[in-house]
């Protein structure tokens, strides 16, 4: 059974921080300047598209390539109370941005800064192709995630999501971990962010270095200097020492590679299960089946 009915699944929106499948594909890029990689020069080659194929599932990328910080912005976004749209059964939050920048870390009076990244996750769209543990084929998109905005002149906004990202949250596992979010946000490194959304999937779970790096196809999407960059946030004392005392998350040198490892605190992060079907891995990596999920119109 895909999707469960019910309250459920509209209790489970308003509580979503993240869907499991955003934190298991490389949809936010683990980098500070993404003109500066691999990926984002196969995306101007390719005419503003970007196809990768991953241990877990195929991934479309149109319009735009977003970082780690803009995952902070939707994060952060999907923690605001969020309203019912009757007119597309999508969802809105309204915010004041003072607040909003400071749980964020960022500078209180910097509201260009917070438009501009928001404008940028509005021009961001997607789609995604992935096996179930029953084996079907579950393709999703394309579609954007932001579908208007509003910045007010008293300081406050108004952001209003796609309704397809919405249902898309409807038919998805989702994470509530809203109180790391503010503690994600303002760490300094990219990667380390991307890989304590990794991590907090799980109750229980340990992975290399080489293996996660294999997982999400940084190897072809960025430079060896930058992944050697990676290696060496995790080397760190005072890195690893942050990762544990705030996240539960261990890293132990294992030979000439990394052990990650976590053992999550169920009062920081609760599962929100809306489908019987969880993504898995698979044997051949699956593509799409046909071009694209976005058909003619973009």
């Amino acid at each position: 059974m895909k999707n469960k009915t019910g309250n459920n699944v509209e209790k489970n929106l308003k509580r979503a921080t993240s869907s499991f499948v955003e934190n298991t594909l490389p949809i936010f890029f683990p980098v500070k300047n993404i003109h500066k990689t691999k990926a984002y020069a196969l995306f101007k080659q390719n005419n503003g598209s970007l196809k990768i194929k991953t241990t877990f599932g195929a991934l479309e990328i149109r319009g735009r390539i977003l970082g780690q910080n803009h995952k902070d912005i939707l994060e952060m976004l999907l923690c605001q109370r969020k309203i019912l749209i009757r007119k597309d059964d999508s969802i809105a939050v309204n915010f004041g941005r003072y607040a909003f920048l400071q749980d964020l870390g960022r500078s209180t009076g910097n509201y260009k800064w917070l438009e501009e990244r928001i404008k940028e996750i509005r021009d961001f769209n997607f789609s995604i192709t992935y096996k179930t543990q029953d084996d079907k084929i579950m393709e999703v998109g394309g579609f954007g995630i932001i579908d208007k905005y509003k910045f007010e002149e008293n300081g406050t906004m108004s952001v209003k999501f796609t309704e397809e990202f919405t249902n898309f949250y409807r038919e998805e596992n989702l994470l509530d971990y809203a109180k790391y979010v503010p503690k994600i946000a303002k760490m300094k490194e990219p990667f380390l962010k991307a890989v304590v959304r990794e991590m907090l999937k799980h109750k229980k779970y340990q992975i290399h270095f080489s293996k996660l790096i294999e997982n999400f196809r940084y190897n072809n999407l960025l430079s060896e200097t930058e992944i050697k960059k990676y290696k060496s946030l995790l080397k760190n004392e005072e890195n690893r020492k942050y990762l544990a005392e705030n996240f539960n998350i261990l890293v132990e040198k294992v030979g000439r590679d990394y052990n990650i490892k976590i053992d999550r605190d169920a009062n920081m992060v609760t599962m929100l299960i809306n489908s019987d079907n969880f993504i898995k891995k698979q044997d051949e990596i699956v593509t799409f089946n046909q071009d694209s999920l976005f058909g003619d119109d973009l």
